[in-house]
């Protein structure tokens, strides 16, 4: 029992620190919000439970599971792959010929002649691909997207889509990408000798029609998650065709916010695994510091680890939120700040800022900050005041409503419980006066009957349940307007005073900025 413990203990903590990396986006395909064009570009790649040799009786389930777990996880790392000239061409013309199906017979028959072709032929002549091109022109389903295919095709970079580990089948590996609509299949063997395990996993390629890969290698149980994961990352270029990078970015400051291409990847410490060598844009994020961008480039099975912080400020200027009624709630850039009065140090730029308080009326305006100051940037106005009267009827009627929806919920709650209660009585009744009555018609009356009760029982309970918890909350809510009954004289007073009533709905205290 400890031994399986200390397995599922170790499982989690791999699974906890393959969750804290970033995977990152493939850019060709995130662009593109094309269907069939992110179909022709995604390599379909599945995953067959291990078989078991040997003495079975010596293999433990959860360490065949970990194998695979361990597999899938570091498939779901990689954000893309790529495949070879031969294998691509292939690809595209399996997706085309199931999609147009036997719709566009003379279609199917040209694509399955180039299949033939291409398949059985090994320099791949450019001619044959600008074949496929135009046959792809030629049908009104693939006409717009021909073009972007034809200037990829030639090094295409595909996204994942990664199955769960499936059960095995005696059918052989063609049939079951077939089956399962796969171009990589990936599976192997696992075998326990004294208390080594010796793995041997294999990745089949549906275009080819070959294994491109088989790899070996001992484990014991306690590290048998994290040699998986090693050896196949290891393996990954050779299968997938790119030399993947890693980097490590090291900013030992938690409000610092790291973007990687323009893609949020953390904070502070940050490890990204399987990058696609090439050059890319570092950049740093802080409140009240200056952006800093850093470029970065990767190259084939680099580790690069770079230490990188920010150090210059931004000239902040200093804004004192003074807005009436006090507590009034200020969101800056539809960001929650505080409760006035406060200060606050913003950057140079423009801001959205919104003053929202339950008895007042939102305010919203744009504060532009063009220079900084010694001074002190003041915004001081007064909210206008609703209509105190009409808000409280408001909160009065949805708590009525919510009470008598409560009544109405139990008026019909408590007789379809009886109801049903009596019904089972019945059928139990009739149950054990005469065996086998539910096959007859009398039966099966009494226990559709039965049924139909003890579902709208169950109904009507849920729906009292939901209509309990809204009255409680409709009731609170209406408790704590009830609790600002004091305004209302001070409020109307103000109110009454107003030369011109039928154009004002609230007291002009005055909405002046003073900046």
């Amino acid at each position: 029992m400890l031994k399986k413990l200390i397995y599922i203990f170790l499982a989690l903590n791999i699974s906890i620190f393959l969750a804290s990396q970033t995977k990152l986006k493939n850019p060709f395909i995130d662009n593109s919000d094309d269907a069939m064009l992110r179909e022709l570009f995604t390599a379909n790649i599945g995953i067959m439970k291990f078989k078991k040799m040997g003495r079975l009786q010596l293999i433990n389930p959860l360490d065949v599971q970990n194998v695979e777990n361990a597999i899938k996880n570091v498939l779901d790392k990689i954000p893309a792959v790529k495949m070879t000239k031969k294998g691509a061409v292939l690809k595209s013309i399996d997706v085309y010929t199931k999609k147009i199906g036997a719709t566009y017979l003379s279609h199917k028959e040209k694509a399955e002649y180039l299949q033939r072709k291409f398949f059985f032929n090994e320099t791949l002549d450019q001619n044959l691909i600008y074949e496929l091109f135009l046959e792809f022109r030629s049908h009104k389903d693939y006409t717009y997207i021909a073009k972007r295919w034809y200037e990829n095709i030639e090094n295409p970079s595909y996204s994942l889509n990664i199955t769960a580990p499936f059960d095995r089948s005696v059918l052989n590996n063609e049939e079951i990408c077939l089956e399962n609509n796969l171009d990589f299949l990936i599976s192997g063997e696992i075998e326990k000798i004294d208390k080594l395990y010796y793995i041997n996993f294999y990745v089949y390629s549906n275009q080819l029609k070959i294994k491109i890969l088989d790899k070996a290698f001992v484990s014991n149980s306690e590290n048998i998650s994290r040699n998986t994961e090693k050896e196949f990352s290891l393996i990954l270029s050779k299968v997938f065709l790119i030399n993947y990078a890693s980097l490590a970015i090291n900013t030992d400051d938690e409000e610092t916010r790291i973007f990687f291409d323009s893609d949020y990847v953390g904070r502070k410490n940050v490890f990204i695994d399987f990058i696609i060598p090439g050059k890319y844009v570092l950049t740093l994020k802080k409140e009240n510091f200056s952006d800093r961008a850093e470029n970065i480039s990767l190259f084939d099975h680099e580790k690069k680890e770079i230490n990188i912080n920010i150090e210059e400020t931004e000239a902040l200027q200093v804004v004192n939120f003074d807005i009436e009624p006090y507590g009034t709630k200020i969101f800056i850039n539809s960001v929650y700040q505080d409760k006035t009065p406060f200060k606050k140090a913003l950057p140079l730029g423009n801001y959205v800022i919104s003053a929202k308080n339950d008895l007042y009326e939102s305010y919203r305006y744009l504060l532009n900050i063009g220079e900084v100051k010694e001074d002190e940037k003041n915004i001081v106005f007064h909210l206008k005041t609703r209509d105190i009267k009409n808000y409280f009827k408001v909160k009065k009627t949805v708590y009525y409503v919510s009470f008598w929806n409560f009544t109405f919920s139990l008026a019909t709650m408590v007789p379809i419980t009886v109801f049903a209660y009596d019904q089972w009585n019945r059928l139990d009744g009739a149950i054990r006066a005469q065996r086998g009555i539910l096959n007859t018609d009398y039966g099966k009356k009494l226990e559709l009957t039965y049924n139909i009760l003890y579902g709208m029982a169950w109904a009507t309970a849920v729906y009292s349940g939901l209509s309990l918890i809204w009255l409680f909350v409709s009731l609170a809510d209406y408790i704590k307007v009830l609790e600002k009954k004091d305004f209302i004289p001070i409020l109307e007073f103000y109110k009454n005073n107003e030369p011109d009533k039928e154009n004002d709905s609230g007291v002009k205290v005055g909405a002046n900025i003073r900046f």
